[in-house]
């Protein structure tokens, strides 16, 4: 009767060993980290590799640094700058177009400039602001809406007349 024991420890050994194999051979992956070149064994995980490299969302203009081709109003609409609003003297020739009335419905689109424009007005002195990108922008659309560029801006408020100047960055 011990030959039977002897017989069933190596076998069920056997089948222990046997199922462990087995086991590795299909669950974790290996641990190398070398790569080794796709068999033909590899189709299902090469499609399964393709397919996830296919579902990345393509790169966007935010993504992508500026070209160096990029237009240069694209660039200096960006750029802040230094807005300079200074009195005339009474009788200097302004420009050929002469001051435009300052109207408070358009000078709040840039509060910036409504606030230099005011403060030089009343005090009667020079005011200077530094201005960011988009408060650059702001003052360019008041010009605009009085059809100037803004280095034509001139403005008469309450019997002062005040020239507005900005000095972008470079």
């Amino acid at each position: 009767m011990s030959m039977p024991s002897n017989i069933v420890h190596p076998v069920s050994l056997a089948v222990l060993c046997l199922v462990v194999v087995l086991s590795g051979c299909g669950g974790s992956p290996r641990t190398d980290t070398t790569t080794a070149p796709p068999t033909d064994t590899d189709t299902p995980r090469q499609t399964i590799e393709t397919s996830t490299a296919t579902t990345e969302a393509p790169p966007t203009a935010a993504d992508s640094p500026p070209s160096p081709t990029a237009s240069p109003t694209t660039e200096s609409v960006a750029r802040g700058g230094l807005l300079i609003v200074e009195v005339v003297a009474t009788g200097t020739q302004v420009n050929e177009s002469g001051p435009v009335q300052y109207d408070r419905a358009i000078f709040d689109r840039s509060p910036t400039l409504n606030d230099a424009v005011t403060e030089a007005v009343s005090t009667d002195t020079t005011q200077r602001r530094d201005l960011s990108g988009q408060e650059v922008r702001r003052t360019e659309s008041v010009a605009d809406e009085y059809n100037r560029s803004i280095s034509e801006l001139v403005v008469s408020k309450n019997g002062t007349v005040v020239r507005v100047s900005l000095a972008y960055e470079v």
